[in-house]
């Protein structure tokens, strides 16, 4: 329950409840989970004759409910939709950096032309120590195809200066 007062149900449990009284169910008992165990609580609901007629003559119409829809049998059910594309990793971190550039346009540079800066090529040599800041520089300004020419080892002995893992950023063709 994402409500903020203690001991009182927030607006997601008020209007469960009021479908709970629309659909007849008199008497019933809700676990508000709040995310640990002192904040949540057990309240018992029920309702006079008074308060449901009052309801019914309110309530024609079931409530229109965001995420439940009729199926077939004419019964509400869930609507579930698929995120996980909007949670891929490179997606997330292509949004960021556009994010970043029209903050940059806003704030510092509005003659800046980042579809002029994506379509550039670039050719790094040397991904150590100075070329893997120089990589990240070009990434944070929008820069997106950016080549490589580097046949050194990263050593164990210092991979501290060499901010890049060239197995997880890269593509290798």
């Amino acid at each position: 329950d994402s409500g903020t007062v203690n001991n009182h149900p927030g607006w997601v449990a008020r209007n469960f409840c009021v479908l709970l009284a629309k659909m007849g169910i008199e008497k019933c008992c809700l676990v508000i989970w709040r995310g640990n165990e002192n904040k949540s609580f057990v309240l018992n609901v029920y309702w006079s004759g008074d308060i449901k007629s009052s309801l019914t003559s309110h309530l024609s119409t079931l409530p229109t409910i965001v995420g439940w829809e009729l199926d077939s049998n004419n019964r509400l059910k869930p609507r579930i939709i698929d995120l996980t594309s909007l949670m891929d990793p490179l997606h997330l971190a292509e949004s960021s950096v556009d994010l970043n550039i029209s903050l940059m346009r806003w704030r510092l540079l509005p003659e800046l032309r980042p579809n002029i800066l994506s379509s550039c090529k670039v050719l790094l040599l040397g991904s150590g120590t100075l070329g893997c800041s120089v990589a990240r520089t070009l990434l944070g300004w929008g820069f997106r195809n950016i080549e490589f020419v580097d046949y050194g080892l990263v050593s164990y002995s210092n991979p501290v200066y060499n901010t890049f893992n060239k197995k997880i950023y890269f593509r290798s063709e």
